[in-house]
């Protein structure tokens, strides 16, 4: 049998419309299920829909914000493309600035340096101008005091004789002759600058109107000798006796008057007043050059300190001499004497002449020693110093 068949005589059987019914019912609702499906699904599908709406409506904001932010990201590269090339302009407007201020401070260096030079310059032209003037002025009072001496004559009286110093008469004629002629050359200003009485004679009563008039003349010369600035001037008083009174001539008469060289030799002092005179001499007078003291007795280790003190600050002293000073009867050390003048002279002194003074070490190997050192310690300086000397010429 057919299957059409066989379904038309189920459905003609007497269970068939049953049947029917009962897929009818499943049928509408599975129907009905699967509208609300269908509808549960729709609404679903227009929420998402929804959703994909707002999504996509976010989405073109965010699209247009990212436009904005990009806009503006390439607003601001720009902007600090800007910046960097206004930090290049300003970079080099700086190095710009700072090659004109290095210009600027090196002629402000220069002009600095030219005004210093310049003012050195004046300085020294000053300096040139104050002499030139101090020249004139003392060139005006030299010839003032010489136009003054043309009427001066000497007028120390001369002894009527001579019997009463024995042997020394004809020395007394030698002394009296010299301190003359020395006077009227300074009174006259006809002499070079070089005073040498050397005379073995003592002192007499009746020399000392002649000491009168040879100090009057000496206080007077300053002028001359600064006229010549006192080149290779000297004064020298060599085996000539000279007591308190005429040291006291001296001291006042030479305070002022400045020789270059200065020389006392076998001169007999009463007390120490003669030391003090010289070293007086020689601290005051800052130019002079060369001193020396000769068989002219030093009576204790304090004129030696003293000696040094004046000789390590003395500007212009190159020569200096202490001969036969009879150190060996005062007491005084010779060894630290010379060390002491080496050390106070060691930048200053050229030449120096210790002697006739008996200079010893005593027994003492280590006193030896220390004296051959020191004197080729001396033997060294003086090498130096007639070096630098070369050098200066």
């Amino acid at each position: 049998m057919s299957r059409g068949k066989k379904n038309n005589e189920l459905g003609n059987g007497e269970g068939g419309t049953d049947i029917l019914s009962i897929t009818d019912g499943h049928n509408k609702r599975d129907s009905c299920e699967v509208g609300a499906d269908l509808k549960e699904i729709k609404s679903t599908l227009n929420e998402v829909m929804g959703v994909l709406k707002q999504f996509s409506g976010g989405m073109r904001n965010m699209q247009g914000e990212i436009t904005k932010l990009t806009k503006k990201c390439n607003q601001m590269d720009n902007s600090i493309h800007r910046m960097h090339n206004q930090y290049d302009n300003v970079n080099r407007e700086v190095t710009r600035l700072t090659k004109n201020c290095n210009g600027i401070g090196m002629c402000m260096q220069r002009e600095i340096l030219e005004i210093t030079r310049l003012k050195k310059q004046c300085k020294g032209m000053e300096k040139l101008i104050q002499k030139a003037n101090d020249k004139i002025i003392t060139s005006a009072e030299c010839q003032m005091v010489l136009l003054k001496n043309q009427k001066w004559e000497y007028s120390a009286p001369r002894p009527s004789d001579f019997a009463h110093m024995d042997d020394d008469g004809e020395e007394a004629e030698v002394f009296l002759e010299q301190i003359e002629d020395y006077t009227e050359k300074m009174r006259y200003g006809t002499g070079d600058g070089d005073i040498y009485i050397r005379a073995d004679i003592g002192y007499d009563a009746e020399f000392l109107p002649h000491w009168k008039e040879f100090a009057m003349a000496l206080l007077q010369y300053r002028h001359c000798l600064k006229c010549t600035q006192g080149e290779e001037s000297s004064f020298r008083l060599s085996n000539v006796e000279l007591p308190d009174n005429v040291i006291d001539l001296l001291s006042d008469a030479l305070k002022t008057t400045h020789f270059r060289k200065f020389v006392l030799q076998d001169n007999e002092f009463e007390s120490s007043k003669g030391i003090d005179f010289a070293l007086e001499y020689l601290q005051r007078n800052r130019i002079l050059k060369d001193f020396t003291l000769y068989d002219n007795p030093i009576h204790n280790m304090k004129y030696i300190k003293r000696l040094c003190r004046i000789i390590s600050k003395h500007p212009s002293i190159k020569t200096f001499g202490l001969t036969g000073i009879h150190i060996e009867h005062q007491g005084i050390d010779t060894y630290k004497m010379l060390c002491s003048i080496m050390k106070a002279g060691q930048t200053k002194l050229v030449t120096i002449d210790l002697s006739e003074n008996d200079i010893e070490t005593g027994r003492d190997m280590i006193y030896a020693t220390q004296f051959w050192s020191l004197l080729i310690s001396v033997a060294i300086y003086l090498m130096m110093m007639m070096q630098l000397q070369l050098q200066g010429h």
